[in-house]
């Protein structure tokens, strides 16, 4: 090998350790600006809410600046694609909701699948979900619903701002079948709720109690396997039907796809320890949610998990949107 060849493997040998050095010195670093994270909700909701008290808590953790950007629609691809080509540094990140895991299987308009184009951080907030009625409808429980979707089948209108899949399976086993109508997020579907616009939709709980308490809307059942602490006397789907239906929805932390792995760890890190402070955890709970320290293999489970269940809903037949 002759000496101009030595030369060049050694400056290319020496730039990747440079490199190395650099990107090992700005994970250490990390962060010393402000981070920004988007936001695939409007503002209001469970979405927002749960990012807001979350991105304060890393800022303190952090002990700088975190900006949150509501980027709603497209079904949450739009603040993927905020993200997604970003540089993969960690001063970009998003919160997003678990429905993101099926956008693939219905958005027509995206060559991709989102949720494969973005590093899993870990999941930070979830629970389970609230399906009300609009106080127009001539129903009080789940019962007298179900009995009244069958004798009116194509006239009752079902909000949606991400859908339940895995539980909406055991809604069409039930008989049960009605008109899916889009929203962006949570506050419009409630608004057409309150409205009359729609007849039931399946809400997050913090988006519903306060019209609860004032009887403007009606919660007929919970999703998750035990009822609702601040709703006590609203009965668990599965209590409701009789059936094993649950469903637990989520909110996550990814960054860019090629986020390096060190920096992944230490980000996850730091959310956890957010998560387990006092302040976070009693603010995320008055919401009626609950939060879920875990690491990115843990959301990469739950990921597939709901990718598994939806496809086996589409495959009994259940129309996302």
């Amino acid at each position: 090998m002759n000496i101009l060849k030595l030369t060049v493997i050694a400056a290319l040998l020496l730039a990747l350790a440079q490199n190395s050095l650099a990107q090992s010195d700005a994970i250490a670093s990390f962060p010393d600006h402000s981070v920004r994270i988007v936001v695939t909700y409007p503002p209001g909701g469970a979405g927002d809410s749960s990012a807001r008290i979350v991105g304060a808590g890393l800022e303190k953790q952090w002990k700088q600046p975190v900006v949150i950007e509501n980027r709603p629609g497209g079904f949450q691809v739009i603040g993927v694609d905020a993200v997604r080509r970003a540089t993969p540094n960690g001063y970009t990140l998003l919160i997003a909701g678990g429905t993101l895991s099926y956008e693939h299987l219905v958005n027509k308009d995206i060559d991709y699948q989102p949720i494969h184009v973005i590093a899993p951080i870990g999941i930070l907030t979830g629970g389970g979900l609230v399906y009300t009625l609009s106080a127009n409808v001539p129903a009080n429980n789940l019962a007298e619903f179900i009995a009244y979707a069958k004798k009116n089948p194509g006239k009752v209108n079902e909000g949606q701002s991400g859908g339940t899949p895995p539980l909406q399976d055991n809604w069409k086993q039930l008989g049960v079948t009605t008109v899916k109508v889009p929203y962006k997020g949570g506050a419009q579907a409630i608004t057409a709720l309150l409205a009359g616009e729609v007849d039931i939709y399946c809400a997050a709980t913090v988006d519903i109690l306060p019209y609860v308490k004032s009887g403007r809307i009606k919660p007929i059942a919970y999703t998750d396997r035990q009822r609702h602490p601040l709703l006590p006397d609203v009965p668990t789907f599965a209590e409701a039907t009789g059936t094993d239906a649950a469903f637990r929805f989520w909110f996550g932390l990814f960054g860019p796809l090629d986020l390096p792995p060190a920096l992944v760890s230490k980000i996850n890190a730091t959310a956890n320890e957010a998560l387990r402070s006092p302040d976070v955890r009693d603010r995320i709970r008055a919401l009626g949610l609950d939060v879920f320290p875990g690491s990115p293999e843990d959301m990469r489970q739950a990921i597939d998990r709901f990718i598994k269940e939806t496809e086996e809903a589409v495959a009994h037949g259940y129309k996302i949107r």
